[in-house]
């Protein structure tokens, strides 16, 4: 796949609010391959001059999964100024949600931090998707990104440490 323009026109989900550029408008970036032996590794991001928003800085993509998604086909040129053509896409999405969360769906994956407006350490998992002949446009691929915020407490970020594989104990 070829990673050299991603532009995210709009995200869906809980943790879109960290994940918008610092001037309004669409996010673009590139994924720049990290090979070891001949095998990618991760992607590092590349954001257009001025775009990055500052909890992108640094992120990695690790490549996961093995299946391509399905489910999402026929969507017309992405238009923000169209309300049907935002609903169709949200529609379609939204009935692919159970092929987008299974793990052996092929994605991308990174952890963003962020600060809250508290001044609290939180992170988005994003996961991004890259739908192939999802549109019956000039551009075919569409680029799903999905964000959850794990909200911390007070406090801030802390290991848990339940004695399930998250830390001692005690």
């Amino acid at each position: 796949m070829n990673w050299d323009k991603v532009v995210i026109c709009d995200i869906w989900g809980p943790g879109k609010a960290h994940l918008t550029p610092p001037g309004g408008g669409d996010l673009e970036f590139r994924l720049v391959p990290r090979s070891i032996q001949g095998a990618i590794a991760n992607y590092a991001v590349d954001f257009k001059s001025g775009q990055a928003p500052d909890e992108w800085a640094g992120a990695i993509f690790t490549p996961m999964g093995t299946v391509d998604v399905t489910g999402i086909s026929g969507l017309p040129d992405w238009d923000r100024s169209k309300p049907a053509v935002c609903k169709k896409y949200q529609d379609v999405i939204n009935a692919a949600a159970s092929d987008l969360a299974r793990s052996s769906t092929r994605r991308l994956e990174t952890i963003v931090p962020h600060v809250s407006s508290a001044g609290i350490l939180g992170y988005s998992a994003v996961r991004l998707f890259c739908v192939e002949n999802a549109r019956n446009a000039p551009t075919k691929h569409l680029f799903v990104i999905e964000a959850v915020t794990v909200k911390q407490s007070a406090g801030g970020v802390r290991a848990l440490q339940d004695g399930v594989g998250h830390g001692p104990p005690n």
